[in-house]
C-alpha cells in the first residue's frame, strides 16, 4: 500500500500514549470506524490528560499555599485547578476537524477521481481515507492522494498516485529486469508519468500539470503493457467482500487484516 502524507492510521484500538503521539506528529493522521468511536476515544483520552493537568495544578497550588502560610481556600483552588477542563470542548472540535473533516476531504478527492477519470472501475474498495483499490480488466490498481511540499517548502500540494503490484519468477534476474524496465520507461514517451519501484509500477499525476481522462487512461494502459511485456504476474489484495461504487462511508477493515495473492499469469 502506498504510504501517503499524512499517513492514515486506523485508530479504533489506539492506547493513551499512541493517541497523543499521533496527535502531535504531523506526518500521521488517525481515522476511526465511526464518528461515535472518535468522540469516545477523544473524550476518554483528552479528558484524562486534562484531569491529570488539573490534579497537578491543584497539588501545586496547595503546596504554594502551605509554603506561604496562607489560609487554604479549597473552593478557589479547586476552581482554578479545573480551568484546564474548560479546554475539552475546544479539543473535541479540533479532534473532529483533524480526524473527520480532513479525512472526508481525502475520501471525496479519491471518490471523485475514480468516478471522473476511471469510470469503468469495478470492485472499488477503500483501504484508508487516502488509499483506494479498484479493478479494470482483471488488474487491480491502487489510487492514493498525498501531499508534497511545493518549491517554497511551505505550501502543500495534493497529488494522485496510481499503482499496481506484481511478482516475478524467482529464477528471473531481478537486477537485469529492473534495468530493462527502467530503460523501457525512459525511452517510451507514453510512459513519462510511470515509474518502477521494487514490485510496483506507479504513475504520478500532478494537479498543477492538469489531469484528464486521456492521461489517466494512457497511464493505466501503459502499466498494463509493461506488465505483459516483461511477464510480470499481477497480485491482488485478498479481501473477502468487495463492492462497486458507491463506496461505503464507514468500514472496519484495517490494512493489516488483508494480504496479497497472485491471481493471473501471462
Amino acid at each position: 500500500m502506498i504510504r501517503t502524507i499524512p499517513n492514515y492510521i486506523f485508530a479504533d484500538n489506539l492506547n493513551f500514549i499512541d493517541f497523543f503521539k499521533l496527535t502531535f506528529d504531523g506526518s500521521y493522521r488517525p481515522y476511526y470506524s465511526s464518528n461515535k468511536r472518535m468522540f469516545f476515544k477523544s473524550i476518554i483520552f483528552i479528558g484524562t490528560a486534562l484531569l491529570i493537568v488539573s490534579f497537578l495544578f491543584f497539588a501545586l497550588l496547595m503546596v504554594l499555599e502551605i509554603k506561604n502560610g496562607n489560609d487554604i481556600d479549597f473552593s478557589l483552588i479547586t476552581l482554578i485547578s479545573l480551568l484546564p477542563l474548560w479546554f475539552l470542548p475546544i479539543c473535541l472540535v479540533g479532534s473532529y476537524v483533524f480526524s473527520v473533516i480532513l479525512k472526508n476531504k481525502d475520501v471525496k478527492r479519491c471518490r471523485e477521481f475514480i468516478e471522473v477519470y476511471v469510470p469503468n472501475a469495478k470492485h472499488v474498495y477503500q483501504l484508508t481515507p487516502a488509499n483506494f483499490i479498484f479493478i479494470i480488466d482483471d488488474i487491480e490498481y491502487e489510487l492514493a492522494t498525498s501531499s508534497r511540499a511545493t518549491a517554497d517548502n511551505v505550501n502543500m500540494q495534493r497529488d494522485f498516485i496510481l499503482a499496481t503490484y506484481f511478482i516475478v519468477d524467482p529464477a528471473v534476474d531481478m537486477y537485469k529486469l529492473s534495468c530493462d524496465i527502467d530503460n523501457y520507461l525512459d525511452t517510451n514517451e507514453n510512459c513519462k508519468y510511470i515509474d518502477f519501484f521494487n514490485n510496483c509500477l506507479i504513475a504520478k499525476l500532478y494537479l498543477k500539470d492538469g489531469i484528464s481522462l486521456d492521461t489517466v487512461g494512457e497511464c493505466l494502459s501503459q502499466m498494463l503493457n509493461v506488465m505483459k511485456r516483461f511477464k510480470l504476474d499481477p497480485v491482488r489484495l485478498d479481501i473477502p467482500e468487495r463492492s462497486d461504487l458507491p463506496i461505503p462511508k464507514s468500514f472496519n477493515l484495517s490494512p493489516d487484516d488483508v494480504g496479497f495473492k497472485t491471481y493471473a499469469n501471462w
